[in-house]
């Protein structure tokens, strides 16, 4: 009953907005000769031009304060006291790519088992002390480092400084941490070549920087030496890379510099270097392959994975900054000419950047991203074309001006946080860069011209291009081209044969 009642009712209602024979329209309401709100109009006076933008406050970056250990250790320390916080990293150059006897899956692995345990602290200790101090600390590796990063509370820094160093000066490298890692990297073998992001960049890093280079080393999986790593191999590779002769401790925040200086050199200063130590060696040039197309063949897939790239020059050349500006034309800015290209007139990817990883041999440019298969040839054309522009005609005025803005504006932003400022003052010490850096960079970026940046482009004929997709769907489109033989390789890496058409 109350069922039909409702529906009833919601008749009524119904029938009542919409006019129906026999009831009179309903007026139309005249719009009001004078608006009620003046000045709020689209005709108003203020919309005839836009609003000028705030002026730009002047930005200097903070002074780096700059002292060794008698052991050789380095220390930076950059002030600020606006927030009770201190961030920290201590990093030992050489990293997974610097010592190429060295497999760099097991300088990783020795870099994280690390972590877990001192000759003083176990590994509940270790995790204790951080939940104890609220602090947020662990060791990673890069190419051309292997870190320990610290966070903390000014109140409980100290605390957390003197567990960084027992983890990195007096690890244990206990037998059951090192089982229980190996046998998780073992089981994560299984699924490394799930990952098409992973597999295309393992496959650029191959064919711009030779397979045999250290940078390309050091994307290898390690499936021939993971299974068999000993804690005695654990032991014998953190003593070859890790030297307080080629460590920089890096510290930002709210501390005193003098007073941090002395506490390091007690903490740190029982660190000895080892004469028998040899630093990492400087990385060789690349030795990139004849062939522009490398394909792995993932079948069914309705996405293609794309890495196309180039090495460029190490982060401490002169040409970097100029570097940093082409990065921004080729994908690094969403604003880009490239991606206004791929994402909006092609419609051919959702997902896809420019990357320029900073190293301290020959770095890398590259695009990568995932796009429609459909369009995979469409999106190296347009990419190839976007490249040969740069580096045959430059940029438009309006593109470089706005790429110099971005790069030069991300410093004062890099600099607002204490984890920002190490990671800025970090890259100094990584790539070999002058306490001056900061200082001039600014101003570096901003004189940048359309000269150097053709300058500094890559030729197009020394890009790169790695395509994970489905390869009977992708061979007519790739072959279009005209960018000659097309190499099909496994997901590690291992050349199966060469496509000619």
């Amino acid at each position: 009953m109350r069922r039909a009642i409702g529906r009833a009712l919601l008749v009524v209602v119904l029938g009542g907005c919409s006019p129906r024979a026999g009831f009179p329209a309903a007026p139309v309401m005249a719009a009001p000769a004078e608006p009620p709100f003046p000045g709020l109009t689209p005709d108003a006076p203020f919309r005839a031009s836009a609003p000028s933008p705030d002026p730009r406050k002047a930005w200097s970056p903070p002074p780096i304060h700059e002292s060794r250990l008698a052991n050789g250790m380095r220390l930076l320390v950059v002030e600020r006291h606006a927030t009770p916080l201190v961030a920290a990293r201590l990093l030992v150059r050489g990293g997974l790519a610097g010592f190429p006897s060295e497999p760099p899956a097991v300088v990783e692995m020795a870099t994280d088992v690390a972590f877990h345990g001192s000759t003083t602290r176990s590994e509940q200790d270790v995790y204790g002390t951080m939940n104890k101090l609220f602090a947020d600390a662990g060791t990673y590796a890069t190419d051309d480092d292997v870190c320990a990063r610290l966070r903390a509370a000014t109140t409980s820094f100290d605390a957390g400084l003197v567990l960084l160093r027992d983890v990195i000066v007096t690890p244990s490298f206990a037998n059951t941490v090192v089982d229980f890692e190996r046998q998780r990297r073992v089981a994560r073998l299984q699924k490394d070549g799930d990952d098409a992001s992973r597999v295309a960049l393992r496959l650029l890093y191959a064919a711009v920087y030779g397979p045999a280079h250290p940078y390309a080393r050091a994307r290898l999986s390690g499936a021939d030496v993971l299974p068999n790593v000993s804690r005695d191999e654990l032991v014998r590779v953190w003593k070859r890379v890790v030297d307080p002769a080629d460590a920089t401790l890096v510290v930002a925040g709210d501390v005193d510099p003098a007073a941090l200086a002395a506490r390091v050199e007690s903490l740190f200063g029982a660190w000895k270097h080892d004469p028998s130590h040899a630093p990492p060696p400087d990385l060789p040039p690349p030795t990139p392959g004849p062939v522009r197309l490398v394909v792995v063949d993932r079948p069914g897939a309705v996405q293609a994975t794309i890495a196309y790239g180039a090495t460029t020059g190490p982060a401490s050349s002169s040409s970097h900054v100029a570097r940093a500006i082409v990065h921004e034309m080729l994908g690094g800015m969403s604003s880009s000419a490239l991606s206004q290209t791929l994402r909006d007139e092609l419609g051919a990817t959702a997902f896809g950047a420019g990357f320029y990883a900073w190293k301290r041999g020959p770095g890398i440019a590259y695009w990568e991203g995932s796009v429609d298969r459909d369009r995979t040839a469409d999106v190296l054309r347009a990419l190839d074309a976007r490249v040969r522009e740069l580096h045959e005609r430059g940029p438009a005025q309006r593109e470089l001006d706005d790429a110099k803005e971005r790069f030069a504006r991300s410093l004062a932003e890099g600099f607002e946080t204490v984890g920002g400022m190490v990671e800025y003052v970090s890259q100094l010490p990584t790539y070999g860069l002058p306490l001056d850096e900061f200082a001039t960079r600014e101003a570096r970026a901003r004189a940048v011209t359309a000269g150097a940046v053709r300058a500094a482009a890559p030729a197009p004929e020394a890009m790169r291009a790695v395509i994970v997709g489905d390869l009977p769907a992708l061979r007519a489109q790739l072959a279009s081209l005209g960018w000659g033989l097309i190499e099909e390789h496994d997901a590690s890496g291992t050349l199966l044969r060469t496509v000619t058409r």
